[in-house]
């Protein structure tokens, strides 16, 4: 399987990406489940009264709320995003990702590099709220340009090239990312729009 080759490149890359200006850059980044994770087994977490939950479905919550940006990451099924991503995706409220900044990795055997998927999965991200920056990583024949650790087949010069090619996305996500943490230290996004707690009616025009 070439699957988990692509998330281990981007958390190498992401984690702590050489410094292209001034200003050096490091990051922590957190590889979340793997489409072999059991969610489909168990209802959304906000299904659950407060505690009742699974363990690993509130971690994965908790690990969810706590991060600044995303890096979502999926192969092309039938020119579609995984389904095993949007699955874990809608185990989650909105509020969870909301004013928080993604990016898009897509990856495939052929030559478009997932680029059909990635382009379904943006208006999945800006409904949950976490609205995708413009820029885009897309790798074709990931079985082929990446070996099992991650790591590019090229060579050192390769390993170079996909970084520049990824750093418009990296920089975007970041530049967002950290205006979004700064901006909602001073402004509470959720004061004048709140997250839907309660029953499905709060959706509802007044009367």
């Amino acid at each position: 399987a070439f699957g988990p080759r692509v998330p281990c490149i981007m958390q190498k890359r992401h984690a702590c990406p050489p410094a292209r200006s001034s200003r050096q850059s490091a990051h922590r980044c957190t590889l979340n489940p793997s489409p072999a994770s059991p969610y489909g087994q168990v209802k959304p977490q906000f299904a659950y009264a407060a505690g009742k939950a699974p363990p690993s479905l509130d971690a994965l919550y908790d690990r969810l709320l706590a991060a600044d940006a995303y890096v979502m990451v999926t192969p092309e099924y039938n020119h579609a995003p995984s389904p095993a991503l949007v699955n874990i995706l809608n185990h989650f409220g909105s509020s969870v990702f909301s004013f928080k900044p993604s990016a898009i990795v897509s990856y495939s055997q052929g030559q478009w590099g997932g680029c059909r998927a990635a382009v379904g999965l943006r208006p999945i991200l800006s409904e949950l709220g976490c609205l995708p920056v413009s820029a885009m990583v897309h790798v074709p024949r990931a079985h082929q340009v990446l070996d099992e650790t991650g790591t590019p087949t090229g060579g050192a010069k390769e390993a170079e090239r996909w970084h520049g090619y990824a750093h418009r996305t990296w920089s975007q996500l970041q530049w967002w990312g950290t205006a979004a943490k700064l901006h909602k230290q001073s402004n509470d996004p959720f004061a004048a729009s709140p997250a839907f707690l309660s029953d499905p009616a709060q959706r509802n025009a007044a009367a």
